[in-house]
């Protein structure tokens, strides 16, 4: 009976929904392109429509009539609504569900959003929407579900975030500044590295505000035009100094494109800045010595052939003197001619140290007694109002350097100092050490280490920044016309480098100046330096026969007088191949071949080499305007010991041919 009694029931129910689903158009839900059903007020379903078929791979046939409408959505071996929800609004789809658990009515609708795991098979992202339907008395009749499948969209989403958020951590990474900015140069963006490089230490501190007030005003009408530029769709670059919200200098560089909308207009310019401070102190360090390189050939070719000149004007002199007996007038023109010479030479020697090709006699100094050592001296330079203090370190400083050019070098300063003192002041001389690394010096020759370190240190005028770039090189002078030359701070330059060392300079107007001096230390004793000067009293002749070979007829006419003068015989060439013809002729009685090492058709070395292969036991002497490091690099090993540096005197000349003539050790 109570079967029968259920029977009636249902059949009773359908009827009523059947009248009730026209009104409702119950064909429309069943065609819905969205998964959806209807329950009744019974929580029984009466529509299960063909999407709601493909989402949960469950038929209408199954579900019509049921109130398992939930086990599709959450299969029976989960134990919790948590098992079905991976994300989302989980505490309203929970809610809903509550309601159909523990409520016999639902008395409200509901949205919400989620996952759902293993739904039809896959994971699923749902839009869940339920809406009660009441009657005119306010009793429910049905509940609409649906459920929109938006999983290929938010799969499309999240990976767009997950896009973003790599692009938002690639910017920020990223060691240049990026950055965005409005037509009037005000920041819209920018990433961790551009706020470092202007030195803000937030976003919110610039974020709206121009860059223009940290451009440089050189600068502004040309970042004016490149901001025109990229509004009106073009790309453009520039390079322009900065000056940071803390004070710091700064070059740049900035490649900036149009940054458009998803309509295509132009929103922002796009810019990435690069700090090329560093590299543009190594352009210029590069283009300095190239510059420097360049005008120190022209200077060692001038001073290679200003030197033949001078040896025969030295030589000539010298032997007119020697011929000259009394208080003869020719003989104080004798000496006025030498000392006129004297002082070409030492032009010769300083024009060789700016190119770096003069002979150096590089022995262990200890720079501080070398300081000490001329500080009388540097006294006589200067005048009464200046006050010279020498400070040296407590350190032993022991370098390879040739005591009398770093003497000069230091001579160069101070008389400099001294006319940066018109009106008196103060002048600091103090050594100390430097650790130099990678950074500080840029590349070169010079390497990383332990220098020594002499400063020179003024409150003179002070020179500008423009200036203190030029300050090195040749002919550049800041003193009036007739008072300077321009080569002394640019002879300072080689002196210093051919110490395989480096000068810089600090200066600012009004304050003074101060040159820095590093030289590299090594770990050996001191070694006092000596010239010996030959003893005019002691010059011996000879009676040998000696090969002169120099392609200067003056010269060579010059050296061979000498030589025949003293008792030997001379046979002249006028090149090498010259050398090596009149060798060959006379090699039973020469002895002794002086080769200048440059002459034309066969060098010095190839002359030598020639000669050695048809008399082995014949010596020779090399002269040269050259330091013999610099020839020695073309295979001149020898020269080291049988060299004769020009201009060249007598003495030296005979003292240097009857030491390698009698085997005698080196002068």
């Amino acid at each position: 009976m109570e079967t029968a009694g259920n029977g009636r029931r249902i059949a009773a129910s359908f009827t009523d929904w059947k009248q009730k689903a026209e009104s409702l158009n119950a064909g429309l839900i069943e065609n819905l392109a969205v998964a959806a059903f209807v329950l009744n007020a019974n929580h029984e379903v009466v529509v299960w429509n063909k999407a709601c078929e493909e989402l949960t791979g469950v038929k209408a046939a199954g579900m019509v009539g049921s109130r398992d409408h939930w086990k599709p959505f959450y299969p029976e071996k989960r134990q919790t609504l948590a098992d079905v929800i991976i994300d989302g609004n989980y505490e309203d789809i929970g809610r809903l569900y509550a309601d159909h658990f523990h409520s016999r009515l639902i008395n409200k609708g509901l949205e919400s959003e989620g996952w759902f795991r293993n739904l039809g098979g896959a994971d699923r992202y749902i839009i869940l929407s339920a809406a009660p339907t009441y009657d005119s008395n306010g009793r429910l009749v049905f509940v609409t579900e649906t459920f929109q499948d938006i999983t290929e969209r938010k799969n499309l989403e999240e990976a767009l975030k997950e896009s973003e958020r790599r692009l938002r951590m690639i910017i920020e990474s990223e060691p240049q500044c990026v950055k965005l900015l409005a037509p009037d140069g005000a920041l819209l963006a920018m990433n961790p590295s551009g706020l470092a490089m202007i030195e803000a230490d937030s976003f919110e501190q610039v974020k709206g505000k121009s860059v223009l007030g940290l451009v440089l005003p050189e600068y502004r009408d040309a970042f004016k035009r490149l901001l025109g530029k990229v509004f009106r769709g073009e790309s453009a670059s520039l390079e322009f100094d900065m000056v940071g919200m803390k004070g710091t200098s700064r070059r740049l560089s900035t490649q900036s494109v149009p940054f458009r909308d998803t309509t295509g207009k132009i929103t922002a310019l796009l810019g990435i800045t690069t700090d090329i401070t560093q590299q543009k102190k190594l352009e210029e360090q590069l283009r300095h010595a190239q510059k420097m390189e360049a005008v120190g050939q022209l200077a060692g070719g001038i001073a290679h052939d200003f030197n033949n000149i001078l040896s025969a004007i030295i030589g000539y002199a010298d032997l007119l003197k020697g011929r000259v007996e009394g208080n003869d007038p020719l003989k104080n023109y004798a000496d006025h001619i030498l000392l006129a010479s004297q002082k070409a030479v030492n032009l010769v020697k300083n024009l060789l140290a700016f190119s770096r090709k003069q002979t150096i006699s590089l022995c262990p100094v200890e720079l501080n007694a070398l300081i000490k050592g001329i500080e009388k001296l540097l006294l006589r330079l200067i005048r009464e109002d200046i006050e010279l203090v020498v400070r040296c370190c407590r350190e032993d400083l022991i370098a390879m350097v040739d005591s009398g050019q770093i003497e000069q070098v230091l001579m160069n300063l101070v008389t400099n100092a001294k006319d940066a003192m018109p009106g008196g002041g103060f002048l600091v001389i103090q050594t100390g050490t430097a650790d130099l690394n990678d950074e500080f010096i840029g590349g070169g020759n010079f390497r990383t280490g332990r220098y020594a370190l002499i400063s020179v240190t003024d409150t003179g005028s002070g020179m500008e920044t423009q200036t203190t770039k030029r300050i090195f090189d040749p002919f550049f002078t800041t003193k009036e016309v007739g008072k300077g030359t321009g080569l002394g701070l640019s002879m300072t330059y080689g002196i210093i480098e051919q110490h395989g060392g480096r000068i810089d300079v600090q200066s600012e107007p009004g304050i003074g100046t101060t040159f820095k001096i590093f030289l590299p230390l090594i770990d050996a004793p001191a070694r006092e330096q000596k010239k010996e000067v030959p003893d005019k009293s002691a010059l011996r002749g000879g009676a040998e026969t000696i090969l002169v070979a120099e392609d200067d007829a003056s010269l060579r006419k010059l050296t061979s007088a000498i030589l025949r003068e003293y008792g030997y015989t001379v046979i002249e060439a006028e090149n090498g191949e010259d050398a090596v013809e009149k060798f060959a002729a006379n090699r039973d009685d020469i002895r002794l071949a002086v080769l200048d090492v440059i002459m034309p058709r066969a060098n010095g070395k190839e002359a030598r080499e020639q000669i050695r292969r048809m008399s082995p036991e014949t010596k020779a002497i090399f002269m040269s305007g050259y330091a013999p490091d610099v020839i020695n690099g073309n295979g001149m090993e020898e020269t080291d010991r049988n060299f004769i540096l020009k201009p060249i005197t007598p003495g030296v000349l005979l003292s240097k041919v009857r030491e390698i003539l009698d085997g005698l050790p080196a002068s």
